[in-house]
């Protein structure tokens, strides 16, 4: 665990903590240092930290949550928790589109399902469906097999399960969004410096 100190408060990254990146500024998961979990806001411009809520101070952040983020508009809060019933739960959590400052962020409950997949408490990161409302999740089970599932409110569909390997990685596998970009690479066609000569 490194600490930096900023302001009135120390900042605690830790090796294992997933950085994600939105509109040029990094976020995390900080737990470790404050008695209230957070995000973390790193503001490359500014160069300051910022603290920003998570959407409840229920328990429902007490056994998982993880960051993700929705294209590159809005962040994605994953939640594992047991609900009175002692059922495992998962609940997602969307942002509105502002994410500039800690008064505009709001959250927006986007999905709860049941867990049926109790290995899925070792997941690392997620990607969010708006259109379908479904999230591709991807963890490591028991064996140390990379599995990615389809879940949504009636759903698990596992698409992908690691084929055992002599020496298995215990690094926690990872998915991350692409956007397109709209800048042109020319390409030799449209180049007529690297056309070949015949």
């Amino acid at each position: 665990m490194t600490e930096f100190f900023h302001g009135r408060y120390a900042v605690g990254i830790s090796s294992c903590d997933v950085a994600i990146s939105l509109k040029g500024d990094t976020y995390w998961l900080d737990s470790e240092t404050n008695e209230n979990p957070s995000i973390l806001r790193f503001d490359f411009i500014t160069e300051k930290f910022e603290r920003l809520p998570l959407p409840s101070n229920s328990d429902e952040h007490n056994r998982l949550v993880i960051l993700s983020t929705v294209r590159d508009e809005k962040l994605a809060l994953l939640c594992q928790y047991s609900d009175s019933t002692g059922s495992l739960k998962m609940k997602i959590w969307l942002t509105n589109s502002k994410t500039d400052e800690a008064k505009d962020l709001s959250w927006s409950e986007f999905l709860v399902c049941k867990v049926v997949i109790y290995d899925m408490t070792r997941m690392k990161s997620f990607l969010v469906d708006e259109e379908n409302k479904k999230v591709l999740c991807c963890y490591k089970d028991h064996e140390y097999r990379t599995r990615i599932y389809i879940v949504g409110e009636d759903t698990y569909k596992n698409v992908y399960r690691e084929v055992l390997q002599e020496q298995r990685s215990r690094v926690a596998p990872h998915l991350f969004s692409y956007v397109p970009s709209l800048v042109q690479i020319p390409t030799s066609q449209s180049n007529p410096c690297c056309k070949r000569k015949r």
